[in-house]
């Protein structure tokens, strides 16, 4: 599974156009993966940049495929603000004058790095892991990687080569340099104890103990190797050694860590102490079986609708018994769908005007008050007292908000957060969290811009910046709230995870004030009268309809009836009491139920990343996820054109009908994958992966 690499260094004065080096430099070009030169950020850099243009073109003749990367090296000594500076500086030249020598397809990665720090080992990683993902091998390790933590309930894990401390993979979760260093810290200090302690080698049985004494040596790296560091902040460091060569380094939260047990057998159920033997091959058999399955299932609707054709053609007259008995069902479910509609229209008209009507804060107080006498008569509690983390007002609720965006005018999302920031709530209860993309040019500019005007308007405004080309995602909206949600969880105290609620929206959307009010209200009434029967507050996703309003009145007929359309369709869900919805663009979940689901997925099945996270949270929690209709209705505007004209528009409509049509087939396939793997994975995948575990899920009743 891993290389044997070999590190050949060149002296910066090398010239690989001297003749006399010309052949030696072409040998070594030859059989190298990837080059790294060191730039002096002390030092001018523009010697060094010709010197870098020298070898990329001497390289890239030799092997068009080779990798380049650049260390910014002695950065210790620079200021933050002057390290940004020279890495732009660096960048922009080197670009300009690979675009001079007709070398633009040329991608060279760019590290900062000092040896006074671990910048050194992470870029150095960062390295290994590029050589690694050109040889398909990335992928699968971050995919095991996901998996263990998943399961594991781990915050962060690091799969280190134990004695160089390079790390050659670690889970999707945003990096975090202070814990990077950290877990490779962990390594010099277990090592640095066995060293100490040291380890007694084995003698022959024909020596003679009295006239030979044994020597104390330092440890070698042992399969059987781990330690576990406990921090005052409440986090748990677990090393354990999987190999002689590699070491795993994980960072948990303390009450996870209660569960030691559920993590040894996940390593050992992974089969991680062999992770350079074909046993990996076994662990990743659902995914090879998912990837030769999967294709299939995507393609069952086209192969269907394409049947439909000679069904049509010649049914009438060779199957007239089964032509008649389709074109009645098919008759029937478009009367029953159109039923379904009209009266989940009429119901949701009537509950969002009792919705707006109502006192959510009363409706909660009175639904715990309830809960509770309920719960004290049954002898429940157990010595619970009112006030702990199961018994939370309206006014705990925090309220997580992920505006996730690309290319969006600052207009638009003005609109969105001064629509936000008018709730009486938003000062003491919003945390806003702006999902850039770093595609975007100039995103960062945009957050900070934006977070220097509404940071006083908030309890906390956030920002983060999804990176391009991170392994194994698809570029997306799932993709990017996942990060923006995992740098969020990270910085949540552990203690204060269940008053946290995630709400997602796109940039044009707009949500009142009681939306937030009435879904603080049933996760707050529910957080009581659950407990101790059987079910989770947490355990819920809260959906509410969409309208297309904002801009109607500037757009075409054509895209106002099929935005209409749309909208009716996602509210014959909302029929009162109906046990289902998918959500649309904008839906809550509780925070803790996320983690403990594994965040959003990133990869070309979250293409509809709403109906993707809904589906994924129902097959993650066993099918006991419940979804609250909210009747506050979501307003967006319909979709526009890049120019103000007809033509415009109903191209960039029939752009998304393309995504959504996609979208919906790649879910179709997702559910069924689901399904099998659910019915079949005890036998055919060795387990189930992704399932919330029953004591989240039943609370203090066990799983019976």
């Amino acid at each position: 599974l891993f290389l044997d690499f070999s590190v050949v260094d060149y002296p910066g004065q090398c010239d690989f156009y001297d003749p006399a080096a010309a052949d030696r430099a072409a040998k070594v070009f030859a059989n190298a993966v990837s080059v790294i030169f060191v730039v002096d950020a002390q030092d001018d850099t523009s010697v060094s940049m010709q010197q870098l243009l020298l070898t990329v073109r001497a390289a890239n003749k030799v092997k068009k495929d080779i990798l380049f990367e650049v260390f910014i090296h002695k950065i210790d000594g620079l200021s933050d603000d002057h390290k940004i500076e020279t890495q732009r500086d660096v960048q922009h030249r080197v670009r300009e004058d690979l675009a001079d020598a007709g070398l633009e397809k040329v991608h060279i990665g760019f590290h900062l790095t000092s040896i006074y720090d671990h910048s050194v080992y992470e870029a150095f990683s960062k390295v290994v892991q590029r050589i690694l993902g050109e040889e398909g091998f990335l992928p699968t390790l971050e995919n095991l990687m996901n998996i263990w933590c998943s399961n594991s309930g781990l915050e962060k894990a690091f799969l280190f080569d134990t004695a160089t401390k390079i790390y050659i993979a670690t889970d999707s979760s945003p990096f975090d340099g202070q814990s990077h260093e950290i877990c490779a810290d962990m390594l010099d200090l277990v090592f640095d104890i066995s060293g100490v302690y040291g380890v007694i080698p084995n003698h022959n049985d024909n020596s003679s103990s009295s006239s030979s004494s044994s020597t104390v040596t330092a440890a070698e790296p042992s399969s059987e190797m781990s330690s576990v560091v406990r921090l005052t902040n409440g986090m748990v460091l677990y090393m354990r050694a999987l190999t002689n060569a590699l070491s795993l380094v994980c960072l948990l939260r303390e009450e996870n860590f209660e569960k030691r047990g559920l993590i040894d057998f996940n390593f050992e159920r992974n089969s991680l102490e062999n992770i350079g033997d074909e046993s990996v091959a076994y662990v990743l058999g659902g995914t090879r079986m998912q990837q030769t399955i999967q294709p299939i299932f995507r393609r069952l609707p086209g192969l269907l609708a394409l049947l439909l054709i000679p069904f049509a053609m010649f049914g009438p007259r060779s199957t007239p018994i089964a032509f008649a008995a389709y074109y009645c069902f098919l008759n029937i479910a478009l009367c029953f769908t159109t039923a379904r509609t009209a009266a989940g229209i009429a119901c949701a008209w009537i509950l969002a005007v009792k919705h707006s009507k109502t006192d959510w804060s009363a409706v909660a107080t009175t639904a715990a008050g309830r809960s509770v006498e309920t719960v004290v008569a049954g002898n429940e509690i157990d010595g619970t007292t009112i006030g702990d983390s199961h018994s939370l007002r309206v006014a705990d609720v925090v309220h997580v908000i992920v505006v996730p965006n690309y290319k969006e005018e600052l207009a638009n999302l003005r609109d969105t957060l001064d629509v936000l920031a008018s709730h009486c709530r938003a000062l003491s209860n919003y945390v806003i969290c702006l999902a850039m993309e770093e595609s975007e040019a100039e995103s960062l500019e945009k957050a900070i811009l934006l977070k220097a005007e509404y940071s006083m308007k908030f309890h906390k405004f956030e920002y983060s910046v999804h990176p391009t080309n991170l392994q194994g995602e698809m570029r997306g909206k799932s993709s990017n709230v996942n990060f923006a949600a995992r740098h969020l969880f990270h910085i949540t105290s552990p203690t204060e995870v269940f008053r946290h609620i995630f709400t997602i929206i796109d940039a044009d959307t707009t949500l009142t004030a009681d939306y937030f009010e009435s879904i603080a209200s049933k996760y707050t009434g529910d957080s009581i009268s659950r407990r101790g029967c059987g079910g989770n507050s947490e355990a819920q996703i809260f959906v509410p309809f969409s309208i297309f309003d904002r801009n109607a009145s500037s757009v075409g007929a054509t895209i106002r009836m099929i935005d209409a359309a749309w909208s009716a369709a996602h509210l014959s869900y909302f029929l009162y009491r109906y046990p289902f919805a998918p959500a649309l663009s904008v839906y809550s979940v509780p925070m803790r139920l996320v983690e403990k689901a594994g965040f959003w997925d990133t990869g070309a099945d979250a293409m509809a990343e709403d109906m993707h996270m809904t589906l994924k949270l129902t097959f993650a929690t066993k099918g006991l996820l419940r979804v609250t209709h909210v009747y506050s209705p979501a307003s967006q505007c319909d979709v526009v054109g890049r120019r103000e004209s007809w033509w415009s528009y109903n191209l960039a409509r029939a752009v998304q009908l393309k995504r959504h049509s996609w979208g919906g087939t790649l879910e179709f396939s997702y559910f069924l994958w689901r399904v099998v793997e659910n019915v079949f994975g005890g036998v055919v995948f060795g387990e189930r992966v992704g399932v919330v575990d029953d004591d989240f899920l039943y609370g203090d009743c066990g799983s019976d």
